[in-house]
């Protein structure tokens, strides 16, 4: 008979992961409801252990002071690490993943935080943002008629993501314009281009990484024989632009 007091424990785990320490904890064992508490206690102790085998440096680190799970808890803990090791949730672990992956399921754009406002910063090439005329420079005011001012952009993207429809309704204010247009973009499976190039008038060729993904080193090959082989004479010199790359994977980098 099945019981129906199980539960998956990975839906109710936070997931960490450190830059610097190249680990994370994922539970994945089953775990009734009433056991709860001690599998996150258990959690957390998994989470201290990989603390001290692996930081670069000793901490003094009580489990006793973070008995109580959240994410602001873990944000606690981890603000006694570096600046680059920070607790990642379930949705935003996925979400780096598939960013070093070199695609998503969403909408084709990224976004950043300016003062209160969600900023549209690039529309992906044939993606359906682009398609559906959404431009880089746009404001979202909100997504599916729930506004976005108050929210991080991780809580925008996971607003995106989790949406139960294929179709997402995004309201944008474009420019200084008082009217906000409306766009009901569909989700689809978005492939991330790491790596741009074009040959400059001087014979040098110009090379764009824009992330470190898993197959950055496979496209930077491509791009440079591209060139190459596209310009009549044997390239002068190369640029490598490394500009509001945000970083990605430290095997290709």
């Amino acid at each position: 008979m099945k019981n129906n007091n199980v539960i998956p424990a990975f839906k109710k785990a936070g997931y960490v992961f450190s830059l610097l320490l190249f680990t994370f904890t994922l539970v994945l064992n089953n775990a009734f409801a009433s056991s709860v508490k001690n599998l996150k206690s258990q959690q957390i102790d998994e989470i201290l252990f990989n603390i001290h085998a692996y930081y670069v440096d000793d901490l003094e680190l009580q489990n006793s002071h973070y008995v109580q799970y959240n994410n602001k808890q873990f944000e606690r803990l981890y603000s006694k690490l570096d600046p680059y090791s920070k607790y990642l949730n379930e949705h935003e672990l996925d979400a780096l993943f598939d960013n070093t992956n070199g695609q998503y399921t969403g909408l084709g754009i990224e976004v950043k935080k300016v003062d209160t406002d969600i900023k549209i910063v690039n529309v992906v090439n044939n993606s359906p943002a682009k398609e559906a005329g959404i431009l880089a420079g746009d404001i979202i005011v909100s997504v599916n008629q729930k506004t976005v001012n108050l929210l991080s952009v991780s809580e925008v993207a996971t607003l995106i993501k989790e949406n139960k429809f294929t179709t997402v309704n995004l309201t944008i204010k474009r420019n200084e314009s008082p009217e906000v247009l409306s766009f009901n973009v569909a989700r689809t499976q978005i492939q991330l281009e790491s790596v741009t190039s074009k040959v400059l008038e001087s014979g040098i060729g110009y090379l764009a990484i824009n992330s470190f993904s898993n197959h950055t080193l496979h496209e930077v090959a491509l791009q440079i024989a591209a060139m190459q082989n596209n310009y009549d004479y044997p390239l002068l010199g190369l640029v490598i632009d490394l500009r509001d790359n945000p970083g990605g994977t430290l095997k290709s980098a």
